[in-house]
C-alpha cells in the first residue's frame, strides 16, 4: 500500500480486521477511530467520540496496531490516539422542575398542537391549572 493517508483511510477496515483477529476488544476500539494525519513514521488516529476505555486500550497495545501498520506501509510505523477536536458540546445543566414550569411546559405542548389553540389561549390569555 502506498504511505498516503487516503491510502490508510480506504484501507483502514481491512487494518481495524486484521487487528480484530489478534485482539477482539483492540479491534473494536480501533473502530471506533478514523486516520486523520499521516506524518513520517507516525499514523495518527482521531477517536470518533470521547471514549476513555478505547483510548486507554490503544495506548496499551498500540504495540499490536503498530504491527499491522508497518507491514502495510513497509515502514516502521507508531501509533498517535487523539480525541476529536470539536468533542461534544457540553451538556447543559438541568434545569430545576417547578410547578410553574411544568405548566408552561403544558400549555406550550397544546399551542403547538394545532394554530387555533394558540390563537385562542392568546386570546383568552389561558394558563394551565390543575
Amino acid at each position: 500500500m502506498p504511505a498516503t493517508l487516503q491510502a490508510i483511510v480506504e484501507a483502514w477496515p481491512d487494518l481495524v480486521g486484521q487487528v480484530r483477529d489478534r485482539s477482539r476488544f483492540l479491534g473494536e476500539a480501533l473502530a471506533a477511530t478514523l486516520p486523520c494525519q499521516l506524518e513520517p513514521r507516525w499514523v495518527t488516529v482521531e477517536l470518533n467520540e470521547p471514549n476513555p476505555l478505547f483510548a486507554e486500550r490503544l495506548q496499551e497495545q498500540a504495540r499490536a496496531v503498530e504491527e499491522v501498520l508497518s507491514r502495510a506501509l513497509g515502514a516502521p510505523m507508531r501509533l498517535r490516539v487523539v480525541e476529536r477536536a470539536g468533542g461534544a458540546a457540553p451538556a447543559a445543566a438541568p434545569r430545576r422542575l417547578t410547578e410553574a414550569a411544568l405548566k408552561a411546559d403544558r400549555l406550550r405542548a397544546f399551542r403547538a398542537k394545532d394554530p387555533s389553540l394558540d390563537t385562542a389561549a392568546d386570546a383568552l390569555d389561558l394558563e394551565i391549572v390543575d
